[in-house]
């Protein structure tokens, strides 16, 4: 509950500036060590932004990105200091992230723009494990970034598809994993305020 407050006073703070604003359906592959957590490819997020054109070929603006990640690994033998335990497995993790972007558009005189850029900013994280009856679950606050390339298809004058593929880096040491990394891929809608 206090994420959705937070994200609505941020698009509504920012939503007055705003020359375009998105709403785009996002997903994640998990890569490097972070598979060794959970290697499910995440088909459950949402990604919303806005942003303000500067000059004739960049914009900057801020996006909210939140997906769930979640595995369930078949019943195996876990080892632990003090012992064994033979469980099925279920791993979670939920990435919300609050970026700040800047995108360069490579302009033409087609209804295809493609463009690249980087965001970078908080993320709030939970990770959660349970195996049996052990239930361990942190929360952490760390900075992200994310470069990324995408292209606009224009449909008609005030609506366009967002086609945008990622790379995700967050700094998170949990469990058997070093850092948070992640393929991010959306489909979305644009239009302009």
């Amino acid at each position: 509950m206090k994420q959705l407050i937070l994200i609505s006073f941020c698009l509504i703070s920012f939503s007055s500036f705003a020359q375009n604003s998105t709403l785009s359906y996002a997903t994640g592959a998990p890569i490097g060590s972070y598979t060794d957590f959970i290697s499910e490819y995440s088909w459950k997020g949402i990604e919303v932004g806005i942003q303000q054109k500067w000059g004739d070929k960049f914009a900057y603006g801020f996006h909210y990105r939140y997906l769930n990640f979640y595995e369930k690994r078949d019943r195996a033998t876990y080892e632990f200091e003090n012992g064994a335990i033979t469980t099925v497995r279920y791993t979670y993790s939920f990435v919300s992230n609050f970026n700040l972007s800047l995108n360069y558009f490579h302009h033409n005189n087609s209804k295809f723009t493609p463009y690249t850029g980087l965001a970078a900013g908080p993320a709030f994280i939970r990770n959660r494990l349970i195996i049996g009856y052990i239930d361990i679950s942190a929360n952490n606050f760390r900075f992200s970034i994310s470069p990324q390339a995408g292209i606009i298809i224009e449909l008609t004058p005030d609506l366009a598809l967002d086609l945008k593929v990622n790379y995700n880096f967050i700094p998170l040491q949990y469990e058997n994993f070093k850092n948070i990394q992640f393929i991010g891929v959306s489909l979305g809608v644009t239009w302009p305020e």
